[in-house]
């Protein structure tokens, strides 16, 4: 035991690229044992200790940072200092990612993965969760059998084929798997070009046959995405007469499940009392998200200053501002986009700004989320890190309140897990449907199927790699598992609210019984030369 938890150690800590003295070694195991005999997480606080051990700046640290860095953790995990973690950004390129062991029934963090074994890790692991998630659900069980099966009643679970095992048991079956399409086409009777879609999963693929007759639940059906389907096997084809999402889990089931281990990153949740008075008295602040905040156009600033105006004469002000990109109308980097002087006098004048209004800067947050054409490295890729140093440097000096999220951003607050994500998605998730989703402008529209789309796939993009780029190392970011209080999706449509019953049982807002009381939200988006701002309350 104590020889594999040394291993552990030593893996992680190359990983983090730093290195450990002998007493530094024995420090952090024996360190990282008795938090695991205390019921922690074994790879969590392994983690979260080198992260606070890294946060130094030494490349190898002896027995005297380990023990700080040990200090720190246990000091957090017992809830010392509360009140400085009321409110906390996460980049999702420091969260641990943790990968579902069949094995053993439970996530367990990756610390020995090979960069070259993330690309196909990437859509094993979006599989893996959300099937470990479907037949922890008493209405499904993977079938011990490849017969086909009988339409199953009200009362009767559903047995899963797998895949691999179709071949030469035709009939009605039940298969989940991901949707991908052949890059061939296949000629029809009439001529007509049409796609070939499969439905792979870790045993095998098989060929679906898609008419129209073919139904589907709530949601957006795209590539990418694991679904589950009803139909019959005939010829090595599958007929499919049904294709529908998974169904979602409460977070609190999906808490119950994980047990210690934190999949959203940053604190752990259980050193915070949320029922302390002044977290309550907290939760009852605004957060308001700004998406498109064009910082080099004057008329933008103008109407900022009128928002923040009003804002600095409420009492309490908002908790949080969440300004969201692009921060320029022209790409940067780009010919004829702005160069980095300007840009970095463009957050310059943003800090300035706020500093107008002294209450802001004292009770509030500020937190700048890129866009997708702001300043960053891969531009094309999600997740995107945080804006720069280079060009906030003098935002950060006039600023002290000021987090540079990650782009999706988690944030913590109170208790309470919001993701904050900006992104054109439901351009791309309507341009890659295999079928068309049924709309109700009066009560059901593509909004709704988005948001249960989501939700369903415990992603914030469940596209392949090929129609939205992702940053194989990172896709763990892109995961919405468990389930967060509140989603805030800024792309190009309009804004608008899902209603708590969508899509059976998913939401975007708080719940109601079990969970600290939901935070007051209003969502405003600058466009061109004005603010429109509609107020969005998440209270019942």
């Amino acid at each position: 035991m104590a020889a594999a938890l040394r291993k552990d150690v030593l893996r992680g800590a190359k990983q983090q690229g730093l290195s450990l003295r002998p007493d530094a070694l024995r420090c952090a195991v024996d360190f990282v044992g008795a938090q695991a005999e205390e019921g922690w997480d074994r790879a969590d606080t392994l983690a979260y200790l080198l992260e606070k051990a890294d946060s130094a700046g030494a490349a190898v640290l002896d027995e005297a940072a380990v023990q700080k860095a040990a200090v720190a953790v246990r000091e957090e995990r017992a809830g010392a200092g509360a009140g400085d973690r009321m409110f906390e950004s996460v980049n999702v390129f420091k969260v641990q990612r943790h990968m579902y062991d069949a094995m053993s029934s439970q996530f367990v963090a990756n610390l020995g993965e090979r960069k070259m074994d993330t690309k196909t890790a990437l859509l094993r692991d979006r599989f893996q969760v959300l099937l470990q998630r479907l037949l922890r659900d008493p209405k499904f069980e993977m079938a011990t059998s490849a017969r086909g099966s009988a339409v199953p009643s009200a009362m009767q679970t559903i047995a899963l084929t797998p895949i691999g095992a179709l071949l030469g048991s035709e009939g009605f079956h039940y298969v989940f798997g991901m949707l991908s399409k052949n890059e061939r086409m296949e000629v029809g009777e009439d001529g007509v070009h049409s796609p070939v879609y499969w439905l792979e999963d870790l045993d095998g693929r098989v060929a679906l046959e898609l008419s129209e007759d073919t139904k589907s639940t709530a949601g957006l059906i795209t590539e990418g995405c694991c679904v589950f389907a009803e139909g019959e096997y005939v010829d090595g084809v599958f007929r499919v007469a049904v294709l529908a999402h998974p169904p979602p889990e409460p977070r609190a089931a999906t808490l119950d499940f994980l047990g210690n281990v934190n999949l959203f990153g940053g604190s752990d949740p259980r050193a915070i009392d949320v029922q302390d008075e002044d977290m309550e008295a907290e939760l009852s602040r605004l957060f308001v998200t700004l998406s498109d905040v064009h910082l080099d156009q004057p008329a933008v600033m103008e109407k900022l200053r009128v928002l923040l105006t009003g804002y600095a004469m409420m009492e309490p002000p908002p908790a949080a501002f969440v300004l969201m990109g692009n921060f320029f109308t022209r790409p940067s980097g780009n010919s004829g986009g702005l160069d980095r002087q300007a840009a970095s006098r463009c957050f310059a004048d943003l800090a300035a700004l706020i500093n107008e209004f002294p209450a802001l800067v004292e009770e509030s947050e500020f937190v700048l989320v890129p866009g997708p054409t702001d300043p960053g490295p891969a531009p094309g890729l999600i997740p995107r890190p945080p804006l720069p140093s280079c060009f906030t440097e003098e935002l950060r000096e006039l600023l002290p309140n000021v987090h540079l999220g990650s782009n999706p951003c988690r944030i913590h607050f109170c208790g309470q897990h919001m993701v904050f994500f900006r992104e054109d998605l439901m351009h791309k998730m309507r341009r890659s449907q295999v079928i068309s989703a049924e709309v109700d402008n009066e009560t059901v529209c593509h909004h709704h199927h988005l948001a249960a789309t989501v939700l369903a796939q415990a992603s914030l993009c469940p596209l392949l790699p090929m129609a939205r780029p992702v940053h194989w190392g990172a896709d763990h970011g892109l995961q919405l598992y468990p389930q967060p209080h509140l989603i805030v999706l800024a792309d190009r449509a309009a804004r608008y609210a899902v209603p708590r019953d969508v899509g059976s049982q998913q939401e975007v807002r708080p719940p109601p019984h079990g969970a600290p009381a939901p935070v007051r939200h209003v969502t405003a988006r600058v466009l061109g030369t004005g603010l429109h701002l509609q107020p969005w309350l998440l209270r019942d």
